[in-house]
């Protein structure tokens, strides 16, 4: 079912929650598969899905046109199946037809049960999440809270109190065009600022000569600051590229 649930990655509905809450409510009845994506989407909700008992099935990266998601899965668990797209289907009908004994799975740890809770009632009190990792020192870029850093297999993870979610490689895009967006305004802020100091040094030029020299300069400084955001922005931002080793479209 859809929720007004808090996003994660930025998005709502989210593969990490549905994950989270078939294996949640279904264990070892559930397959999960991941296939060609950027970043590592549905990585965590696959976690949840192996721990109880679930199958986990992931395209071979080799055969995936972008392989950020298979190769954080792979990273992070070992699948029960990584298969090239065309042999997944078959081996889902198999899946379909086998018998699972559900009270045989392991049961919910407290945080999937804590997680998969903040995704249902947004609208209770939400679990303590520091019970399940540290203050990160990091801001959600949602809502501006604290983040707390889930370490799982050990890879990182946040979310913040109101229960915004994000993986690592998530944040760090979000980050990035966070980054973009302050420094536009700040290419905004100079050059209207430069503006009103010309204007500012038109109108003292025959009244105070020594203010008008000092809107003058400080029109001059904007303007060099604007140009250098600009060129900044226009050239492209280093924080927007992928890591090595990621997969670009020619």
């Amino acid at each position: 079912m859809l929720s007004t649930g808090p996003p994660e990655h930025g998005h709502r509905p989210a593969v990490d929650t549905l994950f989270r809450s078939a294996a949640h409510t279904l264990g070892p009845r559930v397959t999960g598969v991941i296939l060609s994506g950027m970043l590592d989407d549905g990585s965590a909700g696959m976690v949840a899905i192996a721990s109880r008992g679930g199958t986990t099935i992931v395209q071979e990266p080799g055969d995936a046109l972008y392989r950020g998601m298979p190769d954080s899965v792979l990273n992070l668990i070992e699948p029960d199946h990584v298969l090239p797209a065309t042999k997944i289907g078959g081996v889902l009908a198999e899946l379909a037809g086998q018998d699972v004994d559900p009270a045989q799975a392991p049961g919910s740890s407290p945080l999937l049960a804590a997680e998969v809770d903040m995704a249902w009632h947004a609208d209770q009190g939400r679990p303590d999440l520091t019970a399940y990792g540290d203050r990160a020192g990091l801001i959600c870029p949602s809502c501006d809270g604290p983040l707390v850093e889930i370490v799982e297999q050990g890879t990182p993870r946040y979310r913040c109190h109101v229960g915004h979610g994000w993986a690592a490689q998530a944040l760090l895009v979000e980050q990035a065009m966070a980054a973009e967006r302050a420094l536009w305004t700040a290419l905004r802020t100079f050059e209207e600022r430069g503006t009103l100091a010309r204007r500012m040094a038109a109108v003292m030029g025959g009244i105070q000569p020594v203010m008008r020299d000092r809107y003058e300069q400080l029109a001059a400084e904007c303007a060099e600051t604007a140009a250098a955001l600009r060129t900044m922005l226009l050239s492209g931002m280093p924080e927007h590229r992928e890591p090595p080793g990621a997969d670009h479209p020619e």
